[in-house]
């Protein structure tokens, strides 16, 4: 298992790119210059849960049915997707999403890392 910048376990840092969501991960873009795997990790939950988010505040302003059927649905969603990454990604395994995580590997990869 390799070492981050910061001296600590990758497993441990890509695990914490996913744990506020894409606030986590912009940090862990700008915090980790080398390691790929957590850049990796960090353009994921970025790419991800920041688009969510924004999706699930949208159906937050929509009346009556926002509010009680889509609202619910995609908060379960967005919590089950994190749960999920999150217990993979500390298990060690390397989820790469749909079209997400092709973009998160270009990403991690770009800046030299």
């Amino acid at each position: 298992m390799e070492k981050t910048s910061w001296g600590t376990d990758e497993q441990i840092t890509a695990t914490m790119c996913y744990l506020l969501g894409w606030v986590s991960g912009l940090l862990f873009i700008f915090l980790e210059p080398r390691n790929k795997t957590v850049r990796f990790h960090a353009w994921q939950s970025l790419l991800v849960f920041l688009p969510l988010q924004l999706l699930i505040g949208v159906f937050m302003i929509i009346p009556f049915v926002g509010w009680f059927f889509l609202f619910p649905q995609m908060a379960l969603g967005y919590i089950a997707l994190w749960l999920f990454l999150l217990v993979n990604t500390y298990q060690g395994k390397k989820v790469a999403l749909p079209f997400f995580g092709q973009i998160a590997e270009k990403y991690s990869t770009a800046r030299g890392a």
